[in-house]
């Protein structure tokens, strides 16, 4: 129910998106401040070693200092006045009708820091896909389960919830773990962790990549795709590196087509890694276009 206060919020939030999107265009506003000149930088550099079309920088530009501006100005209220729509609950449904674990896959993206992801949680929530389990002492749904697992006892629950069907949440794209695949990756050298795909394996769960959209017209879309791929005939040894591929591919193609939604700390991370060692290639052309590194 909405309250006084959200109803004026509510008024106040298109008219307040537009003029910032105005803004964001022009050089001089993007150029206003230590910080926002830093960012800008970055991109700019990040937009030319990954070689993104001359013509779309202006853009990717803008719409990345408007999502950012928009997060600081509107990121704790989300949940008061942005339209959230999900896709995807259809795969959802067909893992736990098989009594599957399931891993939501997540990307690291702007909005992080918001009430976007508790809008996502509170939504799963609200589908009452599982019943509560147990976390740290503590009584959480299955889909509340920390995102990252920093210890021993987060994964050993985590395998626990997955065993029984459940919901657990990751995000894979992180640098936490000591196992990782080498992949050549816009212009880069990048380690991706395995655990995730580790746990999938292990416990039979599937892994369901979710990404957060973000659209200029303030609406909020969460993308729950569905599982990577695992065939039968695959060798043990080969189904690690199998699903870190897939996820790749689609953390690949959620940089192209929501490049806004990268935050400045990854790219700036990702440009201070070992180059690339594909001579030639263009990394972002393809979704497909992986080759390990030793």
């Amino acid at each position: 129910m909405l309250t006084p206060n959200s109803r004026f919020l509510q008024l106040l939030y298109q008219p307040s998106l537009r003029i910032l999107y105005f803004l964001c265009g022009y050089n001089w506003f993007q150029n206003m401040g230590a910080r926002r000149k830093k960012n800008v930088r970055i991109l700019t550099l990040f937009l030319k070693e990954a070689n993104f079309p001359v013509a779309r920088r202006p853009d990717i530009l803008r719409d990345s200092l408007f999502t950012d501006l928009f997060d600081r100005l509107w990121g704790g209220q989300l949940i008061n006045v942005a339209p959230l729509k999900v896709e995807g609950r259809e795969h959802i449904e067909k893992a736990q009708a098989g009594n599957q674990g399931i891993i939501l896959a997540r990307f690291h993206q702007k909005l992080s820091s918001s009430k976007a992801h508790s809008l996502f949680e509170n939504w799963l929530s609200r589908q009452k896909f599982a019943p509560a389990l147990s976390v740290g002492g503590r009584r959480h749904t299955q889909t509340q389960i920390r995102k990252e697992f920093s210890n021993t006892q987060d994964l050993v629950e985590a395998y626990r919830i997955l065993r029984k069907g459940g919901i657990v949440q990751i995000l894979p794209d992180g640098h936490q773990g000591t196992q990782a695949i080498n992949l050549d990756f816009y212009e880069h050298q990048r380690a991706f962790r395995t655990g995730f795909a580790e746990l999938a394996v292990s416990t039979h769960a599937l892994i369901l990549p979710v990404s957060l959209q973000f659209n200029m017209d303030g609406t909020l879309l969460i993308k729950i795709s569905p599982a990577l791929d695992l065939p039968d005939d695959i060798a043990p040894d080969q189904k690690i590196a199998h699903l870190i591929h897939q996820y790749v591919a689609g953390l690949d193609e959620y940089w192209q087509t929501n490049t806004h939604m990268i935050l400045y700390s990854v790219m700036k991370k990702h440009m201070q890694a070992p180059k690339a060692r594909i001579d030639g290639a263009v990394q972002n052309e393809s979704t497909l276009n992986f080759k390990e590194t030793v």
